[in-house]
């Protein structure tokens, strides 16, 4: 939490959980392509911003005890009401929430499809298909690298 909710590059919004997280709730995610989106726009969304402002964070005993064996969080909201919300849910890939095979190349396509297109992405997706088959190794570097 010491990067805070106004980082200034990619690195402070990939470690700024207040930033993150506001990312997330106004955005829709914070895969690379939405930190693209933000880098673009200088880390100066008014929306994310704010919400950002507005994220709390506080160290919650239980989980900081449990890792690294188990990792999750704690999230509590509170209404416009007045009444709170809290949620706790392990990190997505862990031992205690695993992602299937189909989760796995959709984060896949998603983070590479931002970076090197979606033929490259497509072309690496098929080299790593063919590697079940023997397939050459350095077919799943090859397309990344392509003019």
């Amino acid at each position: 939490g010491a990067i805070g909710p106004r980082p200034t590059d990619m690195t402070g919004a990939q470690f700024s959980m207040h930033y993150s997280l506001a990312m997330a709730l106004v955005l829709g995610g914070n895969d690379y392509g939405d930190y693209l989106t933000v880098e673009r726009a200088g880390y100066s969304m008014d929306e994310v911003t704010a919400m950002a402002e507005r994220v709390e964070l506080e160290l919650d005993e239980e989980a900081d005890g449990a890792f690294p064996e188990r990792f999750f969080a704690r999230v509590r909201v509170q209404r416009h009401d007045g009444t709170w919300s809290e949620r706790t849910a392990y990190a997505t890939g862990s031992p205690d929430a695993p992602m299937d095979h189909e989760a796995v190349r959709e984060k896949f396509r998603r983070n590479a499809t931002a970076v090197v297109g979606e033929d490259r992405s497509a072309a690496v997706e098929r080299a790593v298909a063919r590697l079940a088959e023997g397939g050459p190794a350095p077919d799943v570097l090859a397309p990344p690298r392509a003019p």
